[in-house]
């Protein structure tokens, strides 16, 4: 059988983990062994006491892209279903985003998601991006309050970085809207439609669920 990956891309708090853990039992209920792996990045910022986007310099956007990827092969090597918000397109927009960080940081970055989009990674691995659009506004202050207050200014912008990063390095990828129930069941009626059949599922561009 052939491993399937998720990865769940948008800005801060626009509901990456809660769908995660709200599909997580469809594929349990499948016969299908399902893992999440939730990014680095909020271990490192809780240890380190940084905000939200003070992290992004070149070696500790770097590194923790690194920890991303890294529990991501590992998840892979031992679930059927591995559940992600970090295949390299979020850490690409955070790279693009912060004034810190050096092209050579940002090139590198496309050059991950270039090889996860790319038949020598989907050989084995079918990779499914899932784009969660910015919807309503925001102020990211939920259960890691020590991230602290960010605008919708910077939602927004960190938003078309992700979409930007998607369309220009021609990631397939869905479009995932509505609220938590309606997003719920368009993910369980893409989940179920194509099983069985995901390793010949691709669509150019954005295409909506």
């Amino acid at each position: 059988m052939q491993k399937l990956i998720y990865d769940f891309v948008g800005t801060s708090g626009c509901g990456k983990t809660t769908i995660m853990k709200d599909i997580m039992p469809l594929f349990g209920a499948m016969g299908r062994t399902v893992n999440i792996v939730e990014s680095s990045s909020r271990t490192m910022l809780k240890k380190f006491d940084l905000k939200l986007y003070d992290k992004t310099g070149d070696f500790v956007q770097s590194f923790i892209s690194l920890l991303n990827w890294s529990a991501i092969f590992e998840s892979l090597m031992k679930y059927d279903v591995t559940l992600c918000t970090d295949l390299g397109i979020r850490s690409l927009a955070y790279t693009m985003f912060s004034p810190n960080n050096h092209e050579e940081t940002v090139q590198a970055h496309r050059w991950v998601v270039e090889f996860f989009n790319s038949h020598l990674f989907g050989a084995e691995i079918q990779p499914f991006w899932v784009y969660l659009p910015l919807e309503i506004e925001m102020d990211v202050n939920d259960e890691d309050k020590h991230r602290g207050f960010v605008s919708l200014e910077t939602h927004r912008a960190v938003d078309k970085l992700v979409k930007f990063s998607l369309d220009s390095l021609n990631v397939p990828y869905f479009v995932l809207t509505g609220d938590k129930k309606e997003r719920l069941n368009k993910m369980a009626n893409m989940i179920h439609r194509f099983d069985g059949l995901l390793n010949q599922v691709h669509c150019q561009g954005g295409k909506p669920l």
